[in-house]
């Protein structure tokens, strides 16, 4: 399971994605704000991120996998959250995963902030067929 977590987060770091999106910095680097956790971390500070978390139960009676990851894209405004979702979307869309198969992506309504501590959270789901 793990290695379809790592392809959608090695998808998801590209240069058109995360020229939109804040960076993180600890002791050896600095990072892209892409987590792979249904919450953002504590020491996140920045307001334009992406997060991710596999959304679907994962059935061991198929002979292929069928996973849906719901992808968080969020910042302080409107534009920004929707300009970060419509680049995973064209990024990603029926694109062939490394790992064999292809990735499906669907955008959903923008959740508005629920105060003044939120932001904007544009959707994605993206359903890897491997």
């Amino acid at each position: 399971m793990i290695e379809y977590d790592n392809q959608l987060k090695e998808v998801l770091t590209v240069s058109a994605i995360t020229s939109l999106i804040d960076t993180f910095s600890d002791s050896v680097a600095t990072y892209p704000a892409i987590f792979n956790a249904n919450v953002l971390p504590s020491y996140f500070k920045g307001a334009k991120s992406i997060n991710f978390y596999v959304a679907s139960p994962i059935s061991g009676g198929l002979e292929y996998a069928n996973i849906l990851f719901t992808v968080n894209c969020r910042a302080n405004s409107y534009p920004e959250s929707r300009a970060i979702q419509d680049m995973v979307f064209n990024t990603i869309n029926r694109e062939k995963s490394s790992l064999g198969g292809f990735f499906k992506c669907d955008i959903l309504a923008t959740i508005p902030p629920q105060d003044e501590t939120d932001n904007f959270n544009s959707i994605v789901e993206i359903l890897l067929r491997a």
